[in-house]
């Protein structure tokens, strides 16, 4: 367990990452979550089996990305330097929501089984997934356009953590494309007057669900945050893990 500040009434921003995906800009997306909405952020390191697995194998070696040198790794050798990511990511998370006054804690969970036991004791308001490959993407200050995904479920905490990325996002020209039922007419107006009334030079796209996955195969390495519900399918789910780099975040009602 990561702090003091931990509380068992409070809702919970999660923050959840990989040794592949440990954010950068992440961890204040997260804390400025948390904040909005006067709840902790909890970072949730999840060790990968696989990595281990891999590097128990007697024939795997490992390339330097300094040297191009091949030398053998051994399965002590991995847990260490995933331990030493996520000890960074601790030290990260710490400073952030110190400096924000955001009450935090972590912890390091070893399996997907213990990863499962531990958002099902905690009230989960929103989940926020370093997705893998997210630190590889170009930095905001040489993308002319930021990109957020929006699939629509009537749920009104996605237009909320809309509006915190549009705010995070506030100094840069912003794309938003929405997913949603094209015959929800009132639903679109909805959206429409809430963007409008952000007051923000944003340039709004309105797609139906019938083109998500073309969305997803085509343009998904443009997008910069994309903001679902967890009652999305489960098909759809695994789409956009599965296709975009960027951070998810994931919404519980």
């Amino acid at each position: 367990m990561g702090n003091n500040h931990q509380q068992k009434d409070r809702e919970t921003v999660l923050l959840r990452v990989e040794s592949e995906s440990v954010p950068g800009n992440t961890i204040d997306l997260a804390i400025a979550i948390a904040a909005s909405v006067q709840s902790q952020v909890h970072g949730l390191f999840v060790e990968n089996q696989d990595l281990l697995r891999v590097a128990s194998l007697p024939f795997t070696r490992e390339i330097s990305s300094t040297t191009a040198r091949e030398h053998q790794t051994s399965l002590d050798q991995m847990q260490r330097s995933l331990r030493a990511v996520a000890a960074q990511f601790r030290k990260s998370l710490e400073q952030a929501a110190l400096a924000s006054q955001v009450p935090w804690s972590f912890d390091y969970v070893s399996e997907r089984e213990d990863e499962a036991e531990w958002t099902s004791r905690h009230g989960i308001t929103y989940t926020i997934v370093g997705n893998r490959s997210a630190t590889q993407k170009r930095p905001r200050q040489f993308r002319a356009v930021l990109r957020v995904l929006l699939i629509e479920n009537h749920s009104p905490q996605l237009l909320h953590a809309l509006g915190v990325v549009l705010q995070w996002f506030k100094q840069d020209r912003v794309e938003v494309t929405v997913i949603h039922d094209q015959a929800n007419g009132e639903q679109k107006a909805k959206l429409a007057a809430y963007i409008k009334g952000l007051e923000q030079p944003i340039r709004l796209i309105e797609l139906g669900r019938n083109e998500l996955v073309k969305l997803l195969i085509e343009t998904a390495a443009s997008y910069d945050c994309v903001i679902i519900s967890k009652y999305e399918s489960l098909d759809n789910q695994l789409l956009i893990l599965k296709y975009l780099t960027c951070p998810v975040i994931i919404v519980s009602r």
